[in-house]
């Protein structure tokens, strides 16, 4: 049994033997009337107190509810990489530029599905590829226009992955980074 019900439990006695002792003295209450409305009174002040208290209790059991945080903890901590680098799931912001790529949270990733939002602040055209990691199709965006963007949704397994511009020249021009999936 949780506190909140023993707590509840321990306003309602109270309660009835207070009013069981106020009501036994001759001077209080002064007439029966009187004591009747009080012990009324009380009840209904039980009453409602257990009924708030139930309304606004949604723990009952606060062992199992520290036991889901620390479950969801452990669940985040698996998608998350070393030194700060995108969780799994997550929209990583890819900038190019002539000639460079360069990675919102670094050059790590978690393992798993991911959506590269793949912005051109060149002023040429250029694309974003994907190889490595034992990927059967190397996923590619489009060409995408200066100053414009696209999207690239890749499920990345743990391994050793290349990220490069695939128009002639750019990737030896600089237009690749390295990338460790965990």
């Amino acid at each position: 049994m949780s506190a909140y019900y023993v707590t509840a439990i321990v306003i309602a006695v109270g309660a009835i033997v207070l009013s069981a002792i106020g009501l036994t003295r001759e001077d209080f209450p002064p007439t029966a009337r009187a004591g009747r409305a009080v012990m009324a009174g009380t009840l209904l002040l039980v009453i409602g107190g257990v009924i708030a208290l139930l309304a606004t209790t949604h723990v009952e059991h606060p062992r199992e509810e520290a036991a889901e945080a620390a479950a969801e903890e452990g669940a985040a901590e698996e998608g998350k990489p070393a030194e700060g680098g995108a969780k799994a799931g997550e929209t990583v912001d890819v900038t190019e530029d002539e000639f460079s790529i360069a990675l919102e949270n670094g050059d790590e990733l978690a393992a798993g599905p991911h959506t590269f939002a793949v912005a051109n602040a060149g002023e040429i055209q250029h694309d974003l590829a994907i190889e490595g990691g034992g990927l059967k199709e190397e996923p590619k965006t489009p060409l995408i226009d200066p100053g414009e963007a696209a999207d690239l949704s890749a499920d990345l397994k743990p391994g050793e992955y290349k990220f490069y511009c695939t128009v002639p020249g750019h990737e030896q021009s600089g237009m690749k980074i390295d990338v460790t999936v965990r």
